[in-house]
């Protein structure tokens, strides 16, 4: 298996438990509440997503890592750079 097949794997185990924990969460909080939080979780997360980009625009970096670098030092970079080597 090549990185086409890794790739697809790790795409199918994060589609998977999304498909299996979405259901789940929204039945045990009823089914209002839980397309709220869902529809809430949703813009919450376009919303961190804007302004990583906008902060990283700022200071000028092209990657996550060097992102997490300027904010945190060199901590921060190789505690990102050991958790996508992990992921």
């Amino acid at each position: 298996s090549g990185l086409v097949g890794c790739a697809s794997n790790l795409i199918n185990a994060i589609v998977g438990s999304g498909i299996v924990g979405i259901p789940y969460a929204i039945k045990q909080c009823g089914f209002l509440a839980g397309i709220f939080l869902v529809g809430a979780v949703a813009l919450l997360t376009e919303k961190s997503l804007r302004l990583l980009i906008a902060t990283s625009k700022h200071v000028h970096c092209p990657s996550y890592e060097t992102a997490a670098e300027a904010a945190f030092g060199i901590t921060g970079f190789r505690f990102v750079a050991l958790n996508m080597l992990i992921m």
